[in-house]
């Protein structure tokens, strides 16, 4: 698992500096930050590893339905808009922020649940 988690890094490195490249680097920093209130922070948490956040995330996913589950990803790892992700499912723009910012508090719940200090 630990194998799959460094590949999804690396992929999101390199979708990053693609992203930096194309000066969408913006989005990218507000996407970030929209995840911050949500994952561990290692002043606060600093027995919480990386791959065990991941394999949370992972596992809290994989729980999801199928659109949301989507639409986070997109989201979060390729970094797209929410115009580009309301168009892709036809979605409207609302109804994708309001996805994200309802999966967001559900992913915070789900961590803090399983011990996990945010």
């Amino acid at each position: 698992m630990s194998f799959v988690c460094k590949i999804a890094r690396n992929l999101s490195l390199k979708r990053l500096e693609f992203m930096k490249r194309e000066k969408r680097s913006a989005d990218v920093m507000l996407s970030l930050d929209e995840l911050e209130s949500v994952l561990p922070d290692d002043r606060y948490a600093p027995d919480v590893s990386d791959e065990d956040v991941g394999k949370l995330v992972s596992h809290f996913l994989r729980t999801q339905k199928e659109d949301v589950r989507n639409v986070f990803i997109r989201k979060y790892f390729y970094f797209d808009s929410i115009g580009e992700i309301a168009e892709r499912f036809g979605f409207t723009k609302s109804k994708v922020n309001n996805m994200l910012f309802y999966t967001r508090n559900k992913l915070r719940d789900y961590l803090i649940k399983e011990g996990v200090e945010i």
